[in-house]
């Protein structure tokens, strides 16, 4: 029941030592696309001011609640079903739920693109002013060539799953600034992954 990715323990240090600052103002984090559930018992962990809300589609809930009841920890709250695909994702959400800050992590790469574009639209219309929506992960740039190894990875990913790719940053921008977003921090991290967060205006 309880699954264990190998990427999520070599990566979740240089997103914490990034995250920490940018928490210190936010109470409530939604994590969509929370998968095994290793980083959502960690950050919360780390984390204690802050009250971290996993969610998933179905496959993934069961094993995000193994972690939750193994470590015990008090700011992690069971998990959600929550699906970018649906009608309005944000109907699915628990009533007077308001968070002020939306965590993702490779997730974009890997939800069809209609995907990121609702994650995107909904996320401008859930967070109020002053909220941040932070991504992690592969992004190509219009200024310059996909890394090899991140080439590889987009023709594995086309190939393997359907609608999934690294997605041009540039025109994620487009989508987020109609959605009502700037850009925040953009930060390189290791393996060719990129962090970065929107402010909400």
């Amino acid at each position: 029941m309880k699954r264990y990715s190998p990427a999520y323990e070599r990566n979740r240090e240089p997103i914490l030592e990034f995250l920490s600052p940018v928490l210190d103002n936010h109470q409530m984090v939604l994590e969509i696309g929370s998968g095994p559930g290793q980083h959502a018992c960690y950050f919360a962990k780390e984390l204690p001011h802050i009250t971290w809300q996993p969610s998933d589609v179905q496959d993934y809930l069961p094993s995000i609640s193994a972690w939750r009841d193994e470590l015990e920890v008090p700011n992690l709250e069971a998990p959600i079903y929550l699906d970018l695909l649906s009608e309005d994702w944000l109907k699915l959400l628990p009533q007077e739920f308001h968070p002020d800050f939306i965590f993702n992590m490779n997730v974009a790469h890997i939800v069809c693109f209609q995907g990121v574009v609702n994650l995107v639209e909904g996320a401008g219309r859930l967070l109020k002013p002053g909220g941040r929506l932070f991504f992690y992960g592969p992004w190509s740039f219009r200024d310059k060539p996909l890394e090899p190894s991140n080439q590889r990875f987009h023709e594995s990913l086309k190939l393997n799953i359907p609608g999934a790719g690294i997605r041009e940053f540039e025109e994620m921008m487009d989508i987020a600034s109609q959605a009502g977003f700037e850009l925040g921090e953009l930060v390189p991290m290791p393996a060719n992954n990129c962090a970065f967060y929107l402010n909400r205006l």
